[in-house]
């Protein structure tokens, strides 16, 4: 692109022409994934803690969508990397579920929170990947993130690790000490979430390290009964095998 049209471009947004107004420029820039927009922007001094009209800082906008590039570009600057959205959802957070480790591992080094909550009390180690993959876990592991912590409704990590079928994951919660008995209010386990979903992998790994299937919740409901309530026949059997 020619460097004088590209200028112009710059010009025209940091005046809010081609925005309407409705974003800051910069936030425009990331959306849109533009590169040399936002190295322009940034080389005009231009503020980088600057937020949508949702809620989301220039970083969690880049790191959402994965502009890694642009990400890298931000954290050059003397941006907030603890800022949160609207739900308080913070880069962090984002980063984790992307996952992208590097950018985790550098975030961290530059002082993000590992153990900051959103609004229900969620951190970083309670919003995962959708895969199975373990290295940003074992990451925010090693800079002190809490494995026994929990959100507003007592859902830690392992809870929802085994809900989700990350064996990688549960296997490393449970290595660095995570509980395998812990409680919800309602009186929900690892052990039940894994029923539920009919994990049987998981089940077995749970009750390998000392999972209690005696528990019961408020309602008085088992391991079995939650299994039996999805039609999760299989599990509920083999934790009847197990002794349940």
């Amino acid at each position: 692109m020619n460097t004088n049209f590209l200028k112009v471009i710059v010009l025209l947004v940091s005046l809010g022409v081609l925005t309407g107004c409705s974003n800051p420029p910069l936030i425009d820039a990331v959306d849109s994934g533009n590169v040399r927009a936002v190295e322009d922007l940034l080389h005009q001094g231009i503020d980088v803690n600057v937020f949508n009209r949702a809620g989301d800082s220039a970083l969690a906008l880049a790191i959402r969508h994965g502009h890694l590039e642009i990400t890298a570009l931000l954290l050059k600057r003397e941006v907030d990397i603890n800022a949160p959205g609207v739900l308080g959802t913070t880069p962090l957070m984002l980063a984790v579920s992307g996952p992208y480790p590097g950018i985790v591992k550098h975030m961290i080094d530059m002082g993000a929170d590992v153990n900051a909550g959103d609004v229900n009390g969620n951190t970083a180690l309670m919003l995962p990947p959708m895969s199975d993959e373990p290295e940003v876990i074992e990451i925010l592991i090693a800079h002190g993130a809490e494995v026994n912590d929990f959100n507003r409704e007592t859902i830690g990590p392992l809870m929802v690790a085994s809900f989700m079928g990350h064996m990688k994951i549960a296997e490393l919660l449970i290595a660095h000490g995570a509980d395998v008995n812990l409680q919800a209010k309602d009186g929900q386990t690892s052990l039940m979430r894994a029923a539920r979903q009919g994990k049987l992998d998981m089940i077995d790994l749970l009750l390998e390290n000392g999972a209690d299937m005696d528990a019961r919740t408020v309602d008085g409901e088992s391991a079995i009964d939650w299994a039996m309530e999805q039609n999760q026949l299989e599990a509920a059997d083999y934790l009847r095998k197990r002794g349940g």
